[in-house]
């Protein structure tokens, strides 16, 4: 009896958890860091040239450090990586051309990961992908 009561409870606990949004909290953290890093962004459009480059870097960085907070790493374990390797691509490049092919490269990546997962996961990664096209914007406009 005592163990069907628990299990009961457990049941409950976990469809709350449901309820409330707790278990999508991936998602959640996701999108309030996605739109912090694209407000960064945004900001970077008051510069030009490498200046714009590095400005975007620095708020792909920021994106790539929020991926690691609550269950992104298990839910979409590419997210963080690939955001911080586009960060490092752009300090890398050397004019706006090469800054454009980072950032597309990325894109695409994530896009390709969010159309093979499903769920959280694909959700993850498609907001993630759908900053990297706000930075293509930026870059394209003033990098």
């Amino acid at each position: 009896m005592r163990i069907l009561y628990a299990y009961s409870a457990t049941i409950g606990v976990v469809a709350m958890l449901y309820s409330c949004g707790v278990a999508n909290a991936a998602i959640d953290v996701t999108r309030q860091e996605a739109a912090a890093a694209e407000n960064l962004i945004s900001q970077c459009a008051a510069q030009q040239g490498k200046s714009a480059i590095n400005c975007v870097a620095g708020a792909l960085d920021g994106l790539a450090n929020g991926l690691q907070k609550a269950d992104i790493p298990q839910k979409a374990p590419s997210a963080s990586s690939a955001t911080a390797q586009a960060a490092s691509g752009l300090r890398g490049a050397a004019a706006k051309p090469a800054a454009l092919g980072v950032l597309n490269r990325a894109r695409s990546i994530l896009s390709g990961l969010a159309a093979k997962s499903s769920g959280e996961a694909a959700q993850v990664y498609s907001r993630v992908s759908s900053v990297m096209s706000r930075a293509l914007g930026v870059i394209n406009r003033k990098g």
